[in-house]
């Protein structure tokens, strides 16, 4: 009974835990999705998982002087 207990009270104060494996599904994507950023997963350890992220470089903006 103090086992439930414990149980319970650990639920109200935590909320539930989910033991459900997430669905993951490939998304649709070319050279683009590549070059923009690159996943590497370690199944073994999730936590060494590392995204790499590249932003576009700056854009170079002409003006023209010669107009008024």
């Amino acid at each position: 009974m103090l086992g439930s207990a414990m149980l319970g009270l650990a639920q109200a104060l935590y909320g539930d835990y989910d033991d459900e494996v997430a669905i993951v599904q490939e998304a649709p994507g070319g050279r683009a999705d590549e070059e923009t950023h690159q996943i590497h997963l370690d199944e073994d350890h999730p936590e060494r998982s590392v995204v790499i992220v590249r932003r576009p470089g700056p854009r170079t903006v002409r003006h023209d002087l010669s107009e008024p």
